[in-house]
């Protein structure tokens, strides 16, 4: 047997201790990778995000990418951009992308 078919046996049997357990080992792993192979470790906790929420933005990523946009960075925070949103009626589009979107395009205004 090796690891894999040792994580699908424990899926399988799907006793919650066995997965709180396995859970518990990934995140010690994780914590010695982050240590020594940063990169790495931002893949394997991309992987993991997109796995748990599928490729939406969280508030702390966008804000991240909104404070590295060059040669502005941030114009509008996200309390701004929110409130903008809320006051024009603009539900089509998710919160945090919205606050994403109306900084990048801060060089067209």
């Amino acid at each position: 047997m090796d690891i894999e078919e040792y994580i699908e046996k424990i899926v399988d049997n799907g006793k919650i201790e066995d997965m709180e357990t396995l859970s518990d080992l990934l995140e010690d792993t994780l914590e010695i990778i982050k240590d020594y192979d940063k990169e790495c470790y931002k893949e394997m906790e991309m992987k993991l995000y997109k796995m748990a929420y599928g490729n939406h933005l969280n508030k702390s990523m966008a804000e991240e990418i909104v404070h590295k946009m060059r040669p502005f960075g941030e114009h509008w925070s996200f309390e701004e951009t929110r409130n903008l949103q809320r006051q024009r009626g603009i539900n089509d589009i998710d919160e945090v992308e919205f606050y994403v979107v109306l900084n990048s395009r801060l060089q067209w205004f």
